[in-house]
């Protein structure tokens, strides 16, 4: 997650790591994967960045995603 100015510049960033084959355990699947950050004085926009590397050859893609979601609360509100 990026979060950005006003005026589009970058301001923070979070970063959640990746899922290895090993947390899968070497199968095929889906891995629930949640952060927390808090939002920088000044941000006004969040841009979200999914990153999928092939680790193998072939052409089947190595990376899913499901049900990703962003929820904003006030501070100490993290219902």
């Amino acid at each position: 997650m990026e979060f950005r100015d006003r005026r589009g510049t970058p301001v923070a960033l979070t970063v959640l790591g990746p899922v290895t084959a090993g947390e899968r355990g070497g199968r095929t699947g889906l891995v629930e994967r949640n952060g927390e950050a808090a939002v920088p004085p000044g941000a006004r926009s969040a841009r979200l960045l999914l990153v999928f590397t092939r680790t193998g050859s072939g052409t089947s893609n190595d990376g899913y995603a499901d049900a990703i979601s962003l929820t904003l609360s006030t501070d100490g509100d993290r219902s």
